[in-house]
């Protein structure tokens, strides 16, 4: 069950709760408190069958014995009243206006014998029924099974209640969930489009929100494609000219130099902007392949210690041999974990480790580690948005980049149905990236 529900189930039960006992208890406290009077005598002709027991209980076994027995649990009250001294058998208070007003009557010459009168020895006594739930222990006791089936029909009610009120709220959940996702063509369950409530109007309020995001989206994604694309065809042509222009003009020219660096950057933003770009749109099985992970890695890790020897620094490989078959676009994942392991190679001090375990729920486990000083726990969670660029990296103009190469990463194992991970060592000794991602089973793979 959802937590949602169980928070709605118990406040609305206790709350009925309290209702019922309190009322219930409140309402027995009254009855059972308020004075004896002549309007709760029974004079029924069925008060005799409760008197007669008392009456020869007294006769034959004296008033310890009836005092015990009148502490038995009876359907009515049975009094017995010493007249001589005034008191009750088990010390009840009895009003002296109702004791006066039995005296005076004489209820001995009624047929049904419900008030009686017995005179033992030097006691003279007076017993009568009151029409009172019975004693136990001196006391009348609460109205246990009425509150008990008022409590079960509670819980009913607070089960139903609960539910009506936190399902839908589960489903829009749900819904905005999706929209997390990034599933904007949502269709709302018939439980939130048949309600006329405020919950009803909430989730189209939802559902059209949903649309408008998903069309503003899929705006931004083709205007950025499209700029993208537009931005080749001159880029190619101003590349083409400053080479010419530097055939004719064969000297040294710092300018020219700056110029073909800036176009080299913008082609390669170019380049990463069109790889987000169709990462967005997804990957389709026709863009996938059975590969496996072993040669993609090991070229990686190949290329990272060349390069790593000019850097004076490590590559530490933990790779196992064990052959790990995939599904995938080898192209985008080899850009998206050479671009991790480069990253982790300009930040580290002295070494990076590589390697790969496989998890016991068929996934595969990519490990990146480097010693350097790690990220800001403030920015962790937004380093793999685009263009954004961790402070360290901004400080460091050694350190070029555009800060749409941890998007791509993300966004290439997403579209892999995997995920990543990314955590700072303890101590600031180091970063860590984790690369998951689903393996094939031996029947896919053939």
């Amino acid at each position: 069950m959802y937590k949602l529900f169980w928070k709605f189930f118990f406040v609305i039960w206790i709350a009925q709760l309290i209702t019922i006992w309190g009322a219930g208890t409140a309402i027995w406290y009254i009855r059972h408190h308020e004075p004896l009077s002549e309007t709760n005598l029974d004079l029924t002709n069925g008060a005799s069958y409760y008197l007669d027991p008392v009456i020869d209980s007294l006769k034959n076994q004296g008033v310890v014995a009836t005092q015990d027995y009148l502490k038995k649990r009876f359907r009515r009250i049975v009094y017995v009243v010493d007249t001589t001294s005034h008191k009750e058998l088990l010390d009840r208070k009895i009003p002296l206006e109702l004791l006066e007003s039995l005296n005076q009557k004489s209820y001995a010459s009624l047929t049904n014998h419900a008030v009686q009168a017995l005179t033992l020895g030097n006691h003279h006594y007076l017993l009568f029924v009151a029409d009172i739930p019975s004693p136990w222990g001196n006391r009348p006791l609460l109205p246990v099974f009425p509150l008990i089936g008022a409590t079960l029909a509670s819980l009913l009610f607070a089960f139903l209640l609960a539910r009506h009120l936190s399902r839908p709220i589960e489903l829009l959940k749900e819904t905005v969930s999706q929209v997390g996702l990034g599933h904007f063509a949502i269709e709302l369950a018939p439980q939130l489009t048949n309600r006329s409530d405020s919950l009803g109007e909430l989730a189209h309020d939802i559902q059209h929100m949903a649309v408008h995001l998903g069309q503003v989206i899929d705006s931004q994604t083709k205007l950025l494609h499209t700029i993208s694309h537009e931005l080749r065809s001159p880029l190619t042509r101003l590349q083409m000219a400053t080479g010419l222009l530097r055939q004719s003009i064969p000297t040294n020219n710092d300018e020219m130099d700056r110029i073909e660096r800036e176009c080299k950057r913008i082609d390669v933003l170019i380049g990463e902007l069109l790889t987000l770009s169709r990462l967005d749109e997804g990957l389709n099985q026709q863009q996938k392949e059975i590969m496996t992970l072993n040669p993609l890695l090991a070229e990686i890790i190949e290329n990272a210690t060349f390069e790593a020897h000019t850097l004076k620094k490590e590559i530490v490989n933990l790779s196992r041999s064990e052959l790990i078959p995939l599904l995938g676009n080898a192209n985008l994942l080899y850009y998206a974990i050479e671009n991790v392991v480069r990253n982790a190679l300009r930040h580290a001090r002295h070494r990076v480790t590589i390697g790969f375990n496989r998890t016991n729920n068929q996934r595969v486990k990519i490990f990146i580690i480097d010693d350097g000083e790690g990220v800001e726990e403030s920015e962790l969670s937004q380093i793999t948005q685009p263009f954004f660029r961790a402070s360290n990296t901004q400080r460091n103009t050694a350190m070029p980049g555009f800060g749409l190469g941890l998007a791509i990463t993300q966004k290439t194992f997403k579209a892999h149905e995997g995920n990543t991970l990314f955590t700072n060592l303890p101590h600031q000794s180091g970063f860590s990236v984790e690369l998951m991602l689903p393996i094939l089973s031996q029947g896919e793979v053939k």
